[in-house]
């Protein structure tokens, strides 16, 4: 049992393809649990299922309806309880709310948070929303066509973000102020293709201060400062207060 609590979980980003639609809710939760063989008895099993129901708030009386018969907030739901079922210390969320509706993301973002704090989870959280991985991360490393180019503390990569391409996810966020909203950062040109890349900086076709070294040499994630890593060759110029 100790051995599969440090074991990695993933929680998917489309909660209705990732869910088998000939199984209830019931039987998806107890699906590892019985792979793993941690617990023999059927009514400690159902108690088990039951239980992890509740933490991730799904009503009871949904233990044998399935996947299609509930909405997107209830289905992500049952991929989390199912992610917990072995009792992980580490979850990878891939996308978990970038599938549901506005309005219930807000609810799922709540309880992954929720439960963070309360079972001491680590989440490695993946996304293209930098605001929803702020709400969650300690630390933050942004990439850009599978390189990570620039990683610090969230407090630090918000406060001051060097690297042009996390400039522009940063400006992308929407601010709920007319005063103070951020001047928009807009990217040009087409993303490179991911196949046979080129030994160059892989953001420079898109690049607004991009120069012929960009184009020559792939920058080095360097550290600019204590614990903020950022790969680009003019760090200096795009640090805090120097556009």
């Amino acid at each position: 049992m100790r051995k599969l609590r440090k074991e990695m979980q993933i929680i998917f980003q489309d909660p209705f393809s990732s869910l088998d639609p000939r199984m209830s809710v019931g039987k998806i939760i107890a699906e590892p649990i019985i792979i793993n063989k941690l617990i023999q008895d059927k009514d400690v099993l159902e108690n088990r299922v039951c239980e992890l129901m509740e933490i991730v708030g799904l009503a009871p009386r949904l233990i044998n309806s399935y996947p299609h018969e509930l909405d997107g907030g209830r289905r992500q739901r049952i991929g989390i309880a199912r992610a917990l079922a072995l009792e992980p210390q580490f979850i990878v969320c891939d996308e978990p709310v970038s599938a549901l509706d506005v309005s219930i993301q807000a609810q799922i973002l709540n309880l992954l948070k929720t439960l963070q704090r309360d079972m001491k989870l680590t989440y490695l959280f993946i996304t293209h929303n930098l605001s929803v991985v702020n709400y969650f991360s300690d630390d933050i490393a942004v990439m850009y066509l599978g390189t990570i180019i620039e990683k610090a503390p969230a407090e630090v990569l918000f406060d001051n973000p060097i690297h042009p391409y996390t400039k522009a996810l940063i400006s992308a966020i929407p601010v709920p102020e007319l005063r103070n909203r951020r001047e928009r950062v807009v990217l040009r040109g087409e993303i490179t293709s991911p196949i046979d890349l080129p030994d160059n900086c892989r953001f420079s076709p898109r690049c607004n201060y991009a120069r012929d070294l960009c184009r020559e040499c792939q920058p080095k994630l360097i550290e600019y400062e204590p614990g903020h890593f950022v790969a680009c060759h003019d760090a200096d110029i795009h640090s805090h207060g120097s556009d």
